[in-house]
């Protein structure tokens, strides 16, 4: 039996988009339907970034209706700020409907040969602007919130799944390399496959990163891996040093256990580290650290040399910790609180695990 190596799939080859060869004429545009699938997305973008086509002009043309002579009003798009207006069809379209439209629709007045029966619009209760947007759950409706979601850019799915990815793992403390970095690796790393995951989402970024990085431009090592991280570390030092000005500052500083478990100072120096941000002893106005003796003790603790330099820094028992110390000396004394931490791990761990559990929790 013959078998060969299955071959990866080649790129689409896509059409380069440019917002401004769109048409602002409502009755000039193009369809949203007949675009590429590939570029509907950024030509409703370009759309909402825009807004209704609105001109205002010092008269609009009159138009026989009957006996009269009546004209688009100005004062309409007031009243309904879904309105656009083209000058080259002198009629009305409607802007959300136009730019979520997906299918050729079965009536086109208002987005393909647009609407110009002007007698009907003030026609009280059967107005045809009000017919148009009907009710909560009319199609017109959907699309007006469909345009105030495509606005609020923060949500977008691409940015809630990327902050959520990097929070992720920031809350985690995951590591950002792995063991094998090669092509056939299943895991290389949460940094690589975080970047080939925003890749599958963009094509833009696909096209510029790892192998299709240009040279040797893939910026994964670990020492630019750091180099990273110390350039965001400094910003947010920086935004903070910035925010605090010349007002009165506190510090919090707690140990963490490295590999040996041995327990290291989050901040080493901190006298050094007050200095180089150019933050003022003589401002500390508080402190709050663990209870060992090193860091409250009254004489030669941390806390009493600040306070030897600012008798106003004054010291706070880390509230964490204090709980943490009434908890083991409860336990040591009271076997149903422990049973109580114990089954609770237990509760959480099953819980967490699952999200039809967590609903079910919540609405027990």
């Amino acid at each position: 039996m013959i078998t060969t190596e299955p071959q990866p799939q080649a790129k689409v080859q896509r059409i380069s988009f440019d917002e401004n060869d769109l048409e602002r004429d409502p009755a000039l545009g193009i369809p949203i339907w007949i675009h590429p699938v590939y570029n509907k997305d950024e030509v409703r973008r370009a759309y909402v970034k825009w807004g209704p086509n609105q001109p205002v002009l010092a008269k609009y043309p009159r138009a026989k209706s009957g006996d009269q002579n009546r004209r688009f009003q100005q004062s309409w798009f007031i009243k309904f700020p879904w309105l656009e207006y083209s000058i080259s069809k002198d009629a009305a379209f409607c802007f959300p409907c136009f730019v979520f439209q997906d299918r050729e629709p079965l009536h086109s007045a208002f987005i393909i040969n647009g609407f110009t029966s002007w007698k009907r619009v003030n026609n009280r209760a059967i107005c045809v602007f009000l017919a148009h947007m009907g009710g909560p759950t009319s199609l017109h409706n959907n699309a007006v919130r469909n345009v105030e979601a495509l606005k609020n850019i923060s949500q977008h799915i691409d940015k809630v799944i990327n902050v959520q990815m990097f929070d992720g793992l920031l809350y985690k403390d995951c590591a950002l390399r792995g063991h094998d970095k090669s092509l056939t690796s299943k895991n290389r790393g949460n940094l690589v496959e975080l970047i080939s995951l925003i890749g599958k989402l963009n094509v833009e970024i696909d096209d510029v990163v790892l192998e299709e990085a240009p040279g040797n431009a893939k910026y994964t090592s670990h020492l630019i891996q750091k180099d990273i991280l110390h350039i965001l570390s400094t910003k947010v030092r920086n935004k903070i040093r910035e925010e605090v000005g010349n007002a009165r500052f506190c510090i919090l500083v707690d140990e963490a256990k490295d590999a040996s478990n041995r327990e290291q100072m989050a901040i080493n120096q901190i006298s050094q580290v007050v200095t180089r941000h150019n933050l003022r002893i003589r401002d500390l106005r508080g402190q709050g650290y663990d209870g060992a003796s090193n860091m409250h003790g009254a004489w030669n603790g941390l806390q009493a040399l600040f306070r030897s330099d600012c008798e106003y820094a004054y010291y706070v028992h880390c509230f964490a910790h204090c709980l943490q110390l009434a908890l083991v000396a409860i336990v040591e004394k009271e076997i149903l609180v422990w049973l109580l931490f114990s089954k609770l791990t237990c509760i959480v761990n099953l819980v967490s695990t699952s999200p039809k559990r967590h609903t079910e929790l919540r609405s027990s």
